[in-house]
């Protein structure tokens, strides 16, 4: 996995992990931001590893208003995937990942 620093500044990170930590046990960066090579068009790709449905709020429609409301606390498109969604492109994934946060197991 990388581990180098994306352009995304630490207080959007903070906000990316606040916000979607309720959800998620694991949230990762990937694609331009992971590899510090945003463009003003670039969006911000997130990868989830959702929490067992009894042990996280409801999703549904909720998803794309995560989307929206992230979009306008950073500034800029954000796309959350799960890596159950993006299993069969993990391997591209995996070598510009950057792990925002992790529950502790």
């Amino acid at each position: 996995m990388g581990t180098t620093g994306s352009r995304i500044r630490p207080e959007h990170r903070a906000m990316l992990v606040e916000r979607l930590r309720p959800y998620a046990s694991r949230i990762a960066l990937f694609g331009s931001a992971a590899r510090g090579a945003l463009t003003p068009d670039s969006d911000i790709d997130v990868l989830l590893t959702l929490r067992p449905d009894d042990e996280r709020p409801p999703l549904g429609l909720q998803w794309f208003a995560l989307e929206e409301e992230l979009h306008q606390l950073l500034g800029r498109p954000v796309e959350l995937v799960t890596e159950r969604a993006l299993s069969r492109h993990m391997t591209s994934v995996a070598t510009d990942l950057i792990v925002l946060y992790e529950d502790d197991k």
